[in-house]
C-alpha cells in the first residue's frame, strides 16, 4: 500500500502528529497554506491511497496519479530528454564556488581535455551573475561609524584591511564546521577560500594592501576598489582581461587550433619585464581573446604613469593595438617595449572591427563570434569606458600619509577583533544552538534574538560571510566574464560583459556542446534587488518579502527561523515571467543552451505574505516552464533543491531534477548518505523526471564509490574537480574519448530486496541498485554503512569509523524487467530497455531455459546463471561493485552473449546493437574452408577489451571488415577481443 500527500488548491499536506499522542491506529494529516490569511474548511484530494503487488508498478502509477491531482506534471517517458544527459560534464561549483570566472572555465576544461576525458557539458554554477547586498551593508562598520570627512575618506581607502582581517578569522572557524550543517552550508564559500586554486591568483601579481598583505576576493560589493594601495613606484596590475595573461607559442594567432592555453605560468611583475624572453604573438583584432581598446589604453596609460613619463594615448590609431616588446606574459615600460621592438618582438592586430570588436581570425575561422544581441550594448559600453579613460589620471602619491597608515592599522585591528568575536559566536552556535532539539531554550532564545536584538548584526554577518543575502542587480554577466581571459579579480571591472565571446571561445577551443548557467528560482538566493536605484533590475518592481517558515518546516529544521530569507527577506518580482524571459533570452543569445535552477524550496517560504507557498511556487513554475520551452527548446534544464511537492508536482515539461542534497567534498560523512538518498528518492521522483545525482570529485577518498553509483544511476555524469585535480583512471571508466558516457536507460533504483532495509545504519545490509541498457541489465552493489543523517543534530555524522565487510548475492531476477518478461532464446537479442521502455521479442526457442552471462568488475569473473541463480558479492566498507547481467542468445547450437567493454564500469552500455543469426550467405573462412553456421553482428561504442560469452570458439572476429585477434577460454567460455582504431563506433562480426 502507498500513501501520497497531494496539493489541493493552495494547501500543502504532510503527515505530522501536531504533538498529539502516538497511536498505531491513527494517521495524522496536516494541511498548511503557508499564509495565515488563506483559510479553508474542506479539502478534497488531500491523500492518494493505492495498493498493488509489484512495488515498482505501484509507485509509478500512484505518483503519476498524485501529480495529476496536484500540479499536472507529466511522466518522465512523456517528456523530451535533453541530449546533455549523454555527455560527460564539468560543474564549476566545488572547483571555484562563486569565484568562477571565464579564465577558470578555460583552465578546468583544458585539464580534463588533456587527460582525454573532455567535458562536453559545462555547468557554470553560482558566481556569473551581477549581485549585491543591500545598500546599507555595502561598507564595513568602521566606514559607516566615522563622521569626519577626512577620516571617513581614509577609512574608505583602507577598508580592505578590515575585510581581510575579519574574513581571515571567519574562514578559520568556518573550516571546523561540518559542511552539511546549517552554519557550514551557509559558510561554504568562505571555508573553502584557501582551497580555491583559480590560476589567475597565481598567474597575476596580486594587488597588495598598504601592509603588503595579500587580499582575498571580497564577498561584499564596493568595499574598496582593485586600484587601492599601490606599492611605491608600481602601477596597479593589468586586468586579467588582457589576453597577455594567456601564453601562446610565437607567431600563433589566438583562436587557431595551435593555441595553447597554459595558465600555470606566472605573469612577471613590471620590474622584471625586461628579463623576460621576447616572442612574436599575433592577435587578431576583435578576437574574443584579445583585450578591448579601452583595456589597452588604460594599461598603456598606467604603465606610462609608473615610468614617470605620461604618454598620451593616441585614439586615432585604430588597429595599432598594443605594439612593442610585450612578452608572452607581461608588459613593461616604454623603454622595454622599444627594446622588444629592437629584438623583433611585436604584438600586432590583424583584421578589424568597429570599436576593436571583430571576429575570430585564424585558420578556419569565419565571421564574428560575438552574439548579435550583445554587439550594440557592448560597443556602447566600451565607448563609455574609453571616454572615461580620456580623463587625466590623478598623480600617484609617492608615499603614504601618516593618517593613511594609522587608518590601515586600525582597520586591520578592528577587523581582526570583529572576526574573533564572530568566530566565538560560531563556536557557541555550533555546540549550543545547532544541535538543540526543536522547542528547547537554545532554539527559542536564538529565534527571538535573530529577529530582534541581534538582527542587524546577523545581517552584517551574513553579508560578510556568504552570498545568501545578495540580490540580483542585472540579468547580464558580471565582469568576470568581460573577456575569455577575465579572472575572479575582475568582478568590478569597468569593461562590458562579453559572455557571448566567452561562450564562443569555450566552444572553439574545447568543443563544448552544452553550456548551462545557474540561477535561483527567485533569480538569486535573496531574489532581485528592489528600488529605482538598481537600474539593471528596476523594471521588475521587486519588493522585499520576509519569509515565515511553516510550523512543519520549523519543526524539522529550526534554523529556518533565522534563515537569511527570514532575516533579510527575498526580493520578489511582480512578474516572474518577464524576469525569466529577459534572463533566458540574454543567455540564449550569448550561446548558453540551458539553465540549472536552484534554491526552489526557498520560494515557498515567501508565500506567507503572498497567498501561501503552493500558490507562489505555482506562479514561478508556470513562468519557468514556459520560458524554458521558448528559449531552450531542447528542454535543457536541471531543477535543484526541489523535493517539496509544491515544486515537484509542478514540473509539467522539464525532465531533469536533482534528487539529493549537495555533494559535500569536504564532509566525509556525507558521501554514503548521498548515494542512498539518490537511489531511494529516485523511486518516487524518477516517475516524473530523470533523476540527477549531482556532481562528484574524481580525486577523492570516495571517488570509486561515487563513480560506480553514477555508472548505474542513468543520470548525467559530471564532476566538479578543481583544475588539474583529476583521477583519470576513474574518469576513463565512465567517459569515452569523445566526451560521451555509457549511460543506462532508466533511473537507478534499489532492488526489491533492499526497499525496506537500512543500508546506512543496520550494520548488515548492502545497497543494490538496478538499471538496464539496450541489451543488458546492471546491478550496482555498495557498502555504505557507517554514516548517516542525524535528525537530532541535523547534519551528517559518522557513527561507525570501521564498517564491517558485508556480503550479499546478485541474481538476474534482481532486474525486474528480466523477471516479468523472460528474454528470448531466439535469433535476436533481448532488449531490457529501449529508449527507456522495456521491450522483448518473441523467441523461436521459447521453451529453452533462460540463461544470463553475469560479470563482476571487482572479481573480473564471468559465469552463466539461470534467472534465480545467485552470484556472491563481498565488499569492505566504502567500496562497490558493478555486476553486468546479459541474456544469452542461442542459434544453431551456439550460445553467446555480448557483455560489453570490461574496461568501463557500465560495460553493457557500449553495446548499441546485437543480433545472433544465420549468415546472409555461405561464407568460406580462411584456413579451413568451412561454412559458418551462425554469426553475431554487433555495433559497439568505445575502445578497450570486448568481453563476450561463447559456448564455442569462434572461427573469426572482424571489426569494420578487418580481422581481429581474440582469446578464448574453453573452460569458462570467456571470449575477449581488443578494440582500438580511429573510429570510436565500430561494427563487429563474430563468426562460428
Amino acid at each position: 500500500m502507498m500513501l501520497l500527500e497531494c496539493i489541493f488548491k493552495w494547501f500543502l499536506y504532510c503527515r505530522r502528529d501536531n504533538g498529539l499522542p502516538f497511536e498505531e491506529t491513527l494517521l495524522y494529516l496536516r494541511m498548511e497554506s503557508g499564509d495565515p490569511t488563506v483559510l479553508g474548511s474542506r479539502w478534497d484530494n488531500s491523500l492518494y491511497i493505492a495498493a498493488g503487488n509489484d512495488p515498482f508498478i505501484l509507485i509509478e502509477k500512484a505518483v503519476a496519479a498524485a501529480a495529476q491531482l496536484s500540479g499536472g506534471a507529466q511522466q518522465r517517458q512523456d517528456k523530451q530528454q535533453p541530449d546533455s544527459l549523454n555527455w560527460f560534464g564539468w560543474c564549476t561549483w566545488d572547483a571555484y564556488y562563486s569565484k568562477v570566472s571565464a579564465r577558470g572555465l578555460h583552465e578546468g576544461l583544458k585539464t580534463l581535455s588533456d587527460g582525454n576525458t573532455p567535458a562536453k557539458l559545462l555547468i557554470i554554477d553560482d558566481g556569473w551573475q551581477c549581485t549585491d547586498v543591500d545598500a546599507p551593508l555595502r561598507e564595513p562598520l568602521t566606514s559607516r561609524m566615522v563622521m569626519i570627512k577626512e577620516m571617513r575618506e581614509s577609512m574608505e581607502a583602507t577598508q580592505d584591511e578590515f575585510i581581510d582581517a575579519e574574513l581571515k578569522w571567519l574562514a578559520r572557524s568556518a573550516k571546523d564546521l561540518p559542511p552539511s550543517s546549517s552554519a557550514g552550508s551557509a559558510l561554504q564559500n568562505l571555508s573553502a577560500d584557501e582551497e580555491v586554486p583559480e590560476k589567475e591568483f597565481e598567474g597575476l601579481p596580486r594587488l597588495k594592501s598598504s601592509l603588503n598583505i595579500k587580499s582575498k576576493p571580497k564577498t561584499k560589493h564596493q568595499k574598496g576598489t582593485y586600484r587601492r594601495g599601490r606599492a611605491l613606484g608600481k602601477a596597479a596590475a593589468p586586468s586579467s582581461n588582457d589576453s597577455r595573461v594567456l601564453t601562446a607559442a610565437p607567431t600563433t594567432i589566438f583562436g587557431s587550433a595551435s593555441f595553447d592555453l597554459d595558465l600555470s605560468e606566472t605573469l612577471p611583475s613590471l620590474d622584471s619585464i625586461d628579463e623576460q624572453p621576447k616572442g612574436v604573438v599575433t592577435v587578431a583584432e576583435g578576437s574574443v581573446l584579445a583585450p578591448s581598446k579601452a583595456q589597452e589604453e588604460r594599461y598603456l596609460a598606467e604603465s606610462a604613469a609608473v615610468s614617470g613619463r605620461r604618454q598620451p594615448v593616441d585614439r586615432g590609431q585604430g588597429g595599432n593595438g598594443i605594439s612593442g616588446g610585450m612578452s608572452n606574459g607581461g608588459a613593461g615600460s616604454r623603454d622595454s617595449r622599444d627594446e622588444g621592438q629592437q629584438q623583433g618582438a611585436s604584438l600586432e592586430r590583424v583584421g578589424g572591427g568597429e570599436n576593436g570588436q571583430g571576429g575570430w581570425e585564424g585558420p578556419g575561422a569565419t565571421g564574428s563570434r560575438r552574439s548579435a544581441s550583445n554587439a550594440l550594448a557592448t560597443q556602447s559600453a566600451e565607448g563609455q569606458a574609453a571616454a572615461r579613460l580620456q580623463e587625466p589620471l590623478p598623480e600617484e602619491p609617492q608615499g603614504y600619509s601618516l593618517m593613511w597608515l594609522v587608518s590601515a592599522l586600525t582597520q586591520r585591528l578592528l577587523g581582526g577583533l570583529l572576526g574573533l568575536l564572530e568566530a566565538a559566536f560560531l563556536k557557541f552556535y555550533q555546540y549550543v544552538v545547532d544541535p538543540a532539539e526543536p522547542g528547547t531554550w537554545p532554539i527559542r532564545f536564538f529565534t527571538w534574538a535573530a529577529t530582534g536584538p541581534i538582527k542587524s548584526q546577523l545581517l552584517e554577518f551574513y553579508a560578510s560571510s556568504g552570498d545568501f543575502t545578495r540580490r540580483l542587480t542585472s540579468v547580464k554577466a558580471n565582469g568576470k566574464f568581460s573577456s575569455p581571459s577575465a579572472g575572479a579579480q575582475d568582478y568590478w571591472t569597468e569593461e562590458p560583459e562579453r559572455l557571448g565571446d566567452v561562450v564562443a571561445s569555450l566552444r572553439q577551443l574545447w568543443g563544448v556542446k552544452h553550456i548551462y548557467c545557474w540561477h535561483g528560482l527567485a533569480a538569486y538566493w535573496s531574489g532581485v534587488a528592489p528600488g529605482k536605484d538598481e537600474e539593471g533590475v528596476a523594471k521588475y518592481d521587486a519588493r522585499i518579502m520576509y519569509a515565515i517558515p511553516t510550523p512543519g518546516l520549523a519543526e524539522v529544521e529550526p534554523s529556518m527561523n533565522w534563515n537569511p530569507s527570514v532575516v533579510a527577506g527575498i526580493g520578489v518580482v511582480a512578474d516572474p515571467a518577464l524576469l525569466y524571459h529577459d534572463m533566458h533570452s540574454y543567455l540564449a543569445s550569448s550561446g548558453i543552451t540551458g539553465v540549472k535552477v536552484d534554491c526552489q524550496a526557498g520560494v515557498g517560504l515567501i508565500g506567507s505574505a503572498l497567498g501561501g507557498g503552493p500558490a507562489v511556487a505555482q506562479q514561478y513554475h508556470l513562468a519557468l516552464e514556459e520560458s524554458i520551452k521558448q528559449h531552450f527548446p531542447s528542454n535543457d534544464c536541471i531543477n535543484c533543491m526541489c523535493h517539496s511537492t509544491e515544486n515537484f508536482y509542478r514540473f509539467s515539461d522539464t525532465a531533469v531534477a536533482r534528487v539529493s542534497d549537495d555533494f559535500y567534498p569536504r564532509d566525509p560523512a556525507s558521501s554514503s548518505p548521498h548515494i542512498a538518498a539518490c537511489s531511494y528518492n529516485s523511486l518516487l521522483m524518477g516517475v516524473l523526471i530523470q533523476p540527477d545525482w549531482d556532481m562528484f570529485h574524481s580525486k577523492h577518498e570516495a571517488a570509486g564509490l561515487h563513480a560506480a553509483a553514477r555508472a548505474v544511476s542513468g543520470a548525467c555524469v559530471y564532476v566538479s574537480d578543481k583544475p588539474g585535480q583529476h583521477d583519470f583512471s576513474i574518469l576513463k571508466q565512465l567517459v569515452l574519448s569523445d566526451g560521451s558516457v555509457l549511460r543506462c536507460l532508466l533511473p537507478g533504483r534499489p532492488t526489491l530486496d533492499c526497499l525496506f532495509l537500512d543500508p546506512l545504519r543496520d550494520n548488515q545490509s548492502l545497497l543494490k541498485v538496478w538499471n538496464v541498457n539496450k541489451y543488458s541489465g546492471v546491478v550496482g552493489v555498495f557498502n555504505i554503512q557507517g554514516s548517516s543523517w542525524s535528525r537530532t543534530r541535523r547534519q551528517f555524522i559518522i557513527h561507525d569509523t570501521s564498517p564491517p565487510q558485508l556480503a550479499t548475492v546478485v541474481k538476474p531476477a534482481d532486474i525486474p524487467l528480466f523477471s516479468t518478461s523472460l528474454p528470448p532464446q531466439g535469433n535476436t537479442a533481448s532488449k531490457p530497455g529501449s529508449d527507456g521502455q522495456a521491450s522483448s521479442q518473441s523467441s523461436s526457442d521459447g521453451d529453452a531455459a533462460a540463461e544470463f552471462a553475469v560479470y563482476s568488475n571487482v572479481t573480473n569473473h564471468m559465469c552463466v546463471l539461470g534467472l534465480h541463480d545467485e552470484v556472491p558479492v563481498s565488499l569492505a566498507g566504502g567500496t562497490s561493485a558493478v555486476v553486468t547481467v546479459t541474456p544469452v542468445l542461442q542459434h544453431q547450437g551456439v550460445r553467446a552473449a555480448a557483455v560489453g567493454l570490461s574496461n568501463m564500469l557500465n560495460c553493457g552500455g557500449a553495446v548499441l546493437s546485437c543480433s545472433l543469426h544465420a549468415p546472409s550467405q555461405s561464407q568460406s573462412l580462411p584456413g579451413n574452408g568451412r561454412s559458418s553456421s551462425c554469426q553475431m553482428d554487433l555495433v559497439l561504442k568505445g575502445h578497450g577489451s570486448l568481453l563476450m560469452y561463447s559456448s564455442a570458439s569462434p572461427s573469426s572476429v572482424h571489426a569494420d571488415s578487418c580481422s581481429l585477434p581474440f582469446k578464448y577460454d574453453d573452460q569458462s567460455g570467456r571470449l575477449t577481443v581488443l578494440l582500438s582504431g580511429e573510429r570510436l563506433q565500430q561494427d563487429v562480426t563474430v563468426v562460428w
